[in-house]
């Protein structure tokens, strides 16, 4: 039987073909992928299926030099077997001309990147960081109103240390500042053509846009299985099923400390190329129950069916269901036109839409790009009755950044020359009913938010390797909350780093 079972597997290799290597998404990365004539919209994907990313130093730099900018540090390659081997890091000094504790603000990150492949249809990689950072006092607000929840005497609970966005949660370091480390990995096999299947605990992103409003980075990475299928030539299904953690400690415990409550995530995503440019997606994501503050239980059986909507069958104390379309549309090499609406049903029917245009070589400059993008979510949209099965992942939103109630009008505009890089950013809020602890999975009561916020950013950045998007960087952000007078920030940070994950501080 097990030598059935070997043949079996390596035949399915044989079949199989094509580098195996997940594309990186981060901002950076995702734009090159949007330049390309893709249809893709749930990533990350893998490398074998699209083009190799524009390269600002092909026709400049002697190949040395070139092969130093665009390859990993360390490099070995035999027969069917790479390994590749990098540095990760994000040094930077900053400070905040508006805050009166005028403290230095600091990002002190040290990592490890190691990518493999054996054969070309399975790769792997995995990558760590030790991080101390003092954060400015928008960014430590949020991140400390998302902390570990402690339960105390009289059915009581307070907050604890803080969590960071795509990051981990943390410990305090010194005067104001937080300590923390994570690490992400995956691999991934090409079962056939047609089958590639993927597991770790990187994070997902549904979409074309700035934000997804149906499975977004934001959150921390969670375990997860994926399955991609192709099973016609204009159809695809994803399946993806995740265990997800609310940072809130179980009161009874036999260990150092108590578990965190674990729910489930499972998403069906079915693709349909209407036409080579236009593709439509059919998104049906849901949490389910897997216990509750007191006992962990089985999660329900209906979890594991790639049958859609499912969840709308059962009660709300089981699950909490969001459905949503997503469109991606080419309308000519330089023009892409995409979308999201979703709704879900708790106490009355919530939505959240999404409308926006990526434009590249914009007034016929080949480098200049600019992206417009509209984003509408309701005050409730993702949380759910039950609260502890609100659309989260370590008390983090597991969709749009800010949560709920809200408008939001994102401009990019990036223009690159050679390997320098100048970057607008643009960011308005109308807060709708805006309650800061929506998601969090106990009922912790905050006044509703209805103010207007702003965000203005630019950053230069000289590329140094783009395999890493490894840059030196300059970054000038100025936020204020209106009407209020006192809530303003002026913030200024210089240091070099590599990209290939997002940690969203745009909120």
């Amino acid at each position: 039987m097990n030598s059935k079972i070997v043949l079996l597997f390596i035949l399915i290799c044989q079949w199989a073909n094509g580098q195996s290597q997940l594309e990186p998404i981060g901002t950076y990365f995702k734009d090159q992928l949007y330049k390309k004539n893709t249809s893709a919209s749930f990533l990350p994907i893998s490398k074998s299926t699209i083009k190799p990313s524009w390269n600002c130093y092909d026709t400049v730099l002697p190949n040395k030099t070139k092969r130093f900018r665009d390859e990993h540090l360390i490099k070995v390659k035999g027969g069917d077997f790479k390994l590749e081997i990098s540095p990760l890091c994000h040094f930077s000094l900053g400070c905040d001309f508006l805050d009166s504790n005028n403290q230095s603000l600091y990002q002190n990150s040290r990592g490890l990147i190691i990518l493999g492949d054996i054969t070309p249809r399975f790769s792997f990689s995995t990558s760590f960081y030790e991080n101390q950072a003092r954060f400015s006092s928008y960014e430590s607000s949020y991140m400390s109103e998302h902390g570990e929840i402690y339960p105390t005497a009289n059915n009581q609970y307070n907050v604890q240390n803080a969590v960071v966005p795509g990051a981990a949660r943390t410990k305090p370091f010194k005067n104001g500042g937080f300590d923390y480390g994570y690490a992400i990995g995956n691999f991934v096999f090409r079962a056939t053509k047609n089958i590639t299947v993927m597991a770790g605990n990187n994070q997902q992103f549904i979409g074309a846009g700035y934000r997804s409003l149906l499975l977004s980075d934001n959150a921390v990475g969670s375990p997860y299985v994926r399955v991609d299928y192709q099973f016609l030539p204009r159809w695809t299904f994803n399946y993806l099923r995740s265990r997800l953690l609310n940072l809130v400690r179980k009161p009874n415990y036999t260990t150092v400390e108590g578990y965190y409550q674990p729910k489930g995530l499972a998403v069906n995503y079915i693709s349909f190329a209407a036409t080579s440019r236009l593709t439509i997606s059919l998104f049906d994501g849901a949490i389910w129950a897997k216990g509750d503050s007191i006992k962990t239980s089985a999660l329900n059986p209906l979890y594991y069916s790639p049958v859609p909507f499912l969840a709308h069958l059962v009660s709300d104390s089981i699950s909490y269901a969001i459905t949503g379309l997503n469109f991606n549309w080419v309308i000519n090499s330089k023009i892409r036109l995409y979308g999201q609406a979703a709704f879900a049903s708790g106490q009355k029917v919530e939505t959240a839409f999404q409308l926006g245009c990526r434009s590249y070589e914009l007034f016929g400059l080949q480098t200049l790009f600019m992206q417009l993008e509209y984003n509408q979510v309701s005050s409730h949209m993702y949380q759910a009755p039950a609260q502890f099965l609100s659309y989260s992942q370590y008390n983090l939103p597991l969709a749009h950044t800010k949560g709920n109630g809200f408008r939001e009008l994102i401009v990019r505009i990036n223009w690159r020359w050679k390997c320098f890089s100048a970057e607008g950013k643009s960011i308005v809020y109308q807060l709708i009913d805006h309650q800061k602890n929506s998601l969090l999975p106990i009922t912790k009561y905050s006044t509703p938010d209805n103010n207007w916020l702003a965000l203005e950013q630019a950053e230069l950045s000289y590329q140094i390797n783009k395999k890493l998007n490894l840059s030196v960087f300059s970054t000038l952000t100025y936020r204020f909350n209106s009407p209020s007078t006192d809530q303003k920030n002026l913030l200024l940070n210089v240091g070099i780093r590599t990209s290939l994950i997002n940690h969203y501080n745009d909120y």
